[in-house]
């Protein structure tokens, strides 16, 4: 993460935290790409434009170890 980012990492945080906890998370492609996070009103979006079923498993899992280990306290 970006030293500029860093002061936004609370807020990413708490946002990914209610997301892993919600029926939606196996729905989710967890590419850090798919994240936009507009800083001024502190919001976290998930835009993915393609089926999450085109995601392998393996590869999604690993992109969600990353997010967990750096984004989420």
């Amino acid at each position: 993460l970006r030293p500029i980012w860093q002061p936004a990492l609370p807020a990413i945080s708490a946002q990914l935290s209610a997301l892993l906890a919600s029926p939606l998370r196996t729905h989710i492609d967890w590419n850090i790409q798919n994240f936009v996070f507009r800083a001024r009103d502190q919001r976290l979006w998930y835009v993915d434009l393609k089926p999450t079923t085109f995601v392998a498993r393996q590869s999604n899992e690993h992109n969600l170890k990353g997010i967990r280990e750096y984004l989420v306290r």
